[in-house]
């Protein structure tokens, strides 16, 4: 265990760091015991993803960095840069990992303890904002090559962009830099991701046809048209 004294003999940067994993381990235990079987699951999802894209992002981005920085010899620049920093990438890595199943487990456990309720008016700001149903303004860019284009952004380039930041961070020689941007991760999961979505809980657009239908036939009663 450590002693209080050996605590406070740490700098800022590994002060925060120990809260931060602290708070996430938090974070992680809770959504287990919330629904073990989803945050299991879930665990075997994204740990396939990791272990296909973690590699080439890791790969690409220290070979990147030895062609940019290394100068004359980028391949020493390329191992000394692992040796010096493989453990703090491995366990941003692990916590960054536990923290997206955790937060995938709460969003999947919204249902069971708060009803989508906001549907019905995040709907009308959408339209007061728009003018019209954002659906309909979308629709009109709808094609087969808009839709490829759609899907590989947020597949594809969505997940490198994201996957990859959290692998330059995990390098990253700027300690305060590094736990500023892991605790502003942390805290936009926790709060803006699983407090927020609990509290304003809804399918969202995707999915609002569905729920949608209970409104249109309380619209037809009272003779609203929507």
């Amino acid at each position: 265990m450590i002693s209080i004294a050996e605590a406070g003999d740490y700098s800022p940067s590994t002060k925060w760091s120990l809260r931060l994993a602290f708070f996430l381990a938090i974070y992680v235990m809770c959504a287990s015991a919330i629904s073990p079987q989803s945050f299991f699951h879930l665990t075997l999802v994204y740990a396939q993803k990791f272990v296909v894209g973690i590699p080439i992002l890791f790969i690409g981005g220290v070979c990147s960095a030895a062609l940019i920085y290394g100068r004359g010899e980028p391949t020493r620049y390329a191992a000394g840069l692992v040796r010096a920093r493989w453990r703090g990438c491995l366990l941003v890595l692990l916590f960054f990992f536990a923290s997206l199943t955790a937060f995938s487990t709460y969003k999947m456990a919204i249902p069971s303890v708060v009803p989508f309720y906001a549907d019905n008016w995040l709907a009308d700001l959408d339209e007061w904002l728009h003018g019209t149903a954002p659906s309909e303004l979308t629709h009109r860019l709808d094609s087969n090559i808009w839709s490829i284009v759609v899907f590989n952004s947020y597949e594809v380039i969505w997940f490198f962009q994201w996957f990859g930041t959290m692998l330059f961070v995990s390098l990253w020689s700027d300690k305060i830099g590094r736990v500023r941007y892991l605790w502003a991760a942390a805290l936009t999961l926790s709060i803006l991701g699983t407090v927020l979505a609990l509290a304003l809980a809804s399918v969202g657009p995707i999915y609002y046809h569905q729920s949608g239908r209970t409104r249109l036939a309380a619209s037809a009663t009272s003779g609203q048209p929507r």
